[in-house]
């Protein structure tokens, strides 16, 4: 079989291969190509509007931080969705027993908000990250004290 990918480009693929399949393998080979993992990114999403790992790759190549923060926020709200409709779900499971990626995408949250000024925002994030990541933790706590110890600056006149 062929398969024109994300930029129109044509290969041979076996005929099993999910068309899901097909566009996170585009992705992750893209990984050094912003343009093409976007596209493999958008690609997966007209396949699965939930693929989480989309949602952090066109993250990750946002043009905005207004943008990454919306992005981001849609993977952290897919990702709750789906472990509250169905626990047993394989991408919920997948996402709770491994925790990395999300929790991974709840601290850049946590950084873009810091960045953008929303101190309560980036707060929360860091929050979740800190009592759910025991290898990541101090890391996040210090991002947790350096917001924090900004906030208590006296305001310059």
């Amino acid at each position: 079989m062929i398969d024109i990918d994300a930029l129109g480009a044509t290969r041979r693929v076996a005929d099993h291969e999910a068309p899901l399949d097909r566009a996170l393998d585009g992705m992750e080979d893209a990984c050094d190509d912003a343009a093409l993992a976007t596209a493999w990114a958008r690609k997966a999403l007209k396949i699965e509007p939930c693929c989480l790992s989309a949602l952090l790759v066109l993250a990750e190549h946002a043009a905005t931080p207004v943008e990454r923060v919306a992005l981001l926020k849609e993977a952290v709200s897919t990702h709750q969705r789906a472990v509250l409709a169905d626990p047993t779900n394989e991408i919920a499971s997948y996402w709770d027993v491994d925790a990395k990626p999300i929790l991974a995408a709840i601290a850049l949250l946590g950084d873009e908000l810091a960045e953008m000024g929303d101190i309560d925002g980036a707060a929360g994030c860091y929050r979740e990250v800190i009592e759910r990541d025991d290898d990541d933790r101090l890391d996040v706590q210090r991002s947790m004290d350096v917001l924090m110890a900004g906030r208590r600056l006296p305001l310059k006149p």
